[in-house]
């Protein structure tokens, strides 16, 4: 769950932008805590009078509105009925000090995420004022932290973003209550994003900002913003439109202008290299799986990345930016290797070879699924041989490339092994692996009895999975661990077995 609060002095506005959400028939008004008769069916004009008559009992403060909203993980949609929501938001409302309060309480439906808006005052009913002083931190993180616990929710990561969503999933609202309130959500935004993520262009730093609806403006090509080299922040809505009034630079905590941003490009780069491996076989088995490009961005969205085509005025692809948001780097298609351009990638998941490569990605997943490390490294070739996989061994210059697929497919269609079996293999290869083809690619499996002992359950993979991208598994990602540490975990998993 992630709690974010917002403060002004126009309750009024929040209100009215929540009920513009009830009446276009994304929103309901869940509760009216403390109004009237806790009527939701009263009028907006009736509910911001309520509050008006409220805030006017104490015309020195500062700060007299709250708009906070909770916001929950996807896969929580079903079992976040409307009085378990109402529930959580009073022991929420409770815990923050504010459980004597009149609030108001608004489910809304138009994100994919279920989330609700709070609209409430910080002025007591005597006129007195409730101190909200490292509320968020104080206050709103312990009882957020405790209510995920209490009712089992996924927890947000302990930023004011889940890292598990990307931003954009919680749709906040452009909540006008004046140009401070305005910088201080941008100034946040921006700051974050230039002390966590890696980018080393404008063009990059706005891929992300994208994510967190906000827009960094250069200015057009030889305007006077670009002649100046100056560079103004905007709020933006779904649909890529600037809202609001744009933020300058300058005036922004840390000064994030165009002449720091230019000096921090380099050093970032240099930053994001140690990720760009993980990167590379996140998008590779992306490319094995997809049939299109919308699977080719869901499947990317599981390993937290996101993926931006850039295209022409007519359409054609010219360009593809990756933001990794669990490395929080960001890549180019040619910054990652050769062949990732915009339109190789989508010439590859739309191909007639790609069917056959995603039968060997399923294929290889499933047999290293089922293979006990522990064994034999014999045992387990054998194992390999049976259910119809086939190796190949490229030898590069610094080192040896394995390569996997079904037997009677072309190697061409083949997939890399996850780096932890590449390291297995190298250290097994000497005694076990027969070398004695010559050329530059080595078939591994040089004896042809293995074909006939293949399962029939293989033959209908390919068929299962046209079906429905859905029998997909789960990618096995390579990673830095030694083959040592994956052979002790095949033990700990047999012992387990034993007892």
């Amino acid at each position: 769950m992630v709690a974010r609060i917002i403060f002004g002095k126009q309750v009024g506005k929040a209100i009215r932008y929540n009920e513009n959400k009830v009446q276009e028939k994304i929103a309901t008004c869940l509760q009216a805590n403390g109004i009237g008769w806790n009527d939701t069916t009263l009028s907006a004009q009736a509910k911001e009078r309520f509050f008006q008559d409220l805030t006017s009992r104490n015309q020195g403060a500062n700060t007299n509105a709250l708009h906070i909203s909770l916001n929950f993980h996807p896969s929580e949609k079903d079992r976040l009925t409307d009085n378990l929501l109402q529930e959580i938001v009073a022991r929420y409302m409770e815990g923050i000090g504010f459980g004597d309060q009149p609030f108001l309480v608004y489910r809304h439906t138009d994100t994919h995420h279920p989330h609700v808006h709070i609209v409430t005052t910080n002025i007591r009913y005597d006129g007195t004022q409730i101190n909200t002083q490292w509320i968020r931190q104080r206050k709103s993180e312990p009882t957020r932290m405790f209510l995920e616990k209490e009712y089992g929710l996924i927890p947000a990561s302990g930023r004011v973003v889940d890292t598990l969503l990307p931003f954009q999933a919680l749709e906040d609202p452009a909540m006008e209550y004046g140009e401070s309130e305005l910088k201080a959500k941008i100034s946040n935004i921006v700051r974050d994003v230039v002390n966590t993520y890696q980018f080393t262009s404008l063009q990059e730093f706005n891929a992300i900002l994208e994510q967190y609806n906000v827009y960094a403006d250069g200015g057009a090509p030889n305007s006077k913003l670009d002649l100046t080299e100056g560079l103004v922040f905007w709020e933006m809505n779904r649909f890529r439109e600037k809202l609001g009034k744009g933020i300058k630079a300058s005036i922004i905590y840390g000064k994030p202008t165009k002449e720091k941003l230019t000096e921090l490009y380099e050093i970032k780069k240099s930053r994001r290299s140690k990720f760009k491996a993980r990167l590379v076989r996140v998008v590779d088995d992306a490319i094995a799986a997809a049939r299109n490009q919308e699977q080719f961005a869901e499947l990317l969205a599981t390993a937290k990345v996101q993926v931006k085509f850039h295209l022409t005025e007519k359409g054609d692809p010219f360009g593809i930016t990756f933001i990794d948001n669990l490395t929080r780097c960001v890549f180019k298609g040619s910054d990652l290797k050769k062949g990732y351009s915009a339109k190789k990638i989508l010439e590859k998941i739309t191909s007639t070879v790609n069917e056959q490569q995603q039968y060997n990605f399923l294929l290889l997943q499933k047999v290293l699924g089922s293979t006990d490390f522990a064994n034999k490294p014999e045992t387990i070739l054998r194992s390999w041989r049976r259910q119809g996989l086939k190796l190949v061994k490229i030898q590069q210059k610094s080192s040896t490339k394995y390569l996997a697929g079904y037997y009677s497919l072309p190697p061409e269609s083949f997939t890399a092994l996850p780096e932890t079996v590449q390291k297995w293999l190298r250290s097994h290869e000497p005694n076990m692996i027969d070398n004695s083809t010559s050329g530059k690619t080595k078939s591994v499996f040089n004896n042809a009895d293995f074909m006939l002992e293949v399962p029939a359950s293989f033959l209908s993979l390919l068929e299962q999975h046209t079906a429905s991208y859905g029998f997909l598994l789960d990618p096995v990602y390579a990673h830095s661990s030694m083959p040592r540490e994956l052979l002790q975990e095949a033990r700990k998993k047999k012992k387990k077995k034993r007892r």
